[in-house]
């Protein structure tokens, strides 16, 4: 298992590094001060057509560059992004009876690229002569937020952890709501991201995750 999450992270490292270039090229492009003269803002960038090229030349390269994945664009209309379902068979990474899924999600809100990979490992042991073996599945899952260099994206998530870290003695027992009150940019609509950025923003150093919920330790007032 230890040779098959090698090989499999090395993988997922290369399918990250590509979107970023893929990333850097498109904004490479595009010249700051025409938008300016035009009237246009930075916040331009974040336009979801925009983004949306980005995502469609990642997708594209991706399935010419790995033809033993398949792969599938579950973007939906409500979400504030774009989804990717990649799955690896067994016999692209030369690992009998595994799959492998990892779900890629790229947020069209922040003012910089954010990869988010969820990863899904299952060991299938359907030969197994024994029914209770049969049964039994293993694997890990993890999250992690990517930020691109490119300057033109700032703030990157070190620059907002710093500036949420300074406000709170206790960086221990950070409201969710506060975060994401104070930065409004890190919002999506589905919870569960919320709570993978929350937790690649502070790795391991929040004790605990919660909300709010009128919790009047926390008047409003004192957020900032």
């Amino acid at each position: 298992m230890n040779l098959f999450k090698k090989k499999y992270h090395s993988l997922r490292n290369e399918i990250e590094s590509l979107f970023y270039i893929k990333a850097l090229e498109s904004s490479s492009e595009i010249d700051i001060q025409t938008l300016e003269s035009k009237g246009r803002t930075r916040n331009d960038l974040l336009d979801r057509n925009y983004n949306r090229k980005i995502w469609s030349s990642f997708f594209e390269e991706l399935k010419d560059r790995y033809p033993g994945l398949k792969i599938r664009d579950i973007t939906h209309g409500q979400q504030p992004g774009f989804s990717l379902d990649v799955i690896i068979e067994s016999q692209f990474l030369n690992h009998i009876g595994t799959s492998l899924n990892i779900y890629l999600y790229v947020s069209a809100l922040l003012p910089y690229y954010a990869l988010l990979a969820s990863d899904g490992i299952k060991i299938d042991r359907s030969l197994s002569p024994f029914p209770s073996e049969r049964a039994k599945s293993s694997g890990f899952k993890s999250y992690n937020i990517y930020c691109s260099p490119n300057e033109l994206f700032e703030p990157h998530y070190s620059i907002i952890r710093k500036i949420v870290l300074d406000h709170f003695l206790d960086f221990k027992q950070i409201p969710m709501e506060i975060l994401f009150e104070k930065f409004p940019g890190l919002r999506t609509d589905e919870q569960d991201v919320d709570k993978n950025i929350y937790e690649a923003l502070f790795a391991g150093e929040i004790d605990n995750f919660f909300y709010l919920k009128g919790d009047k330790s926390f008047p409003k007032e004192d957020w900032y």
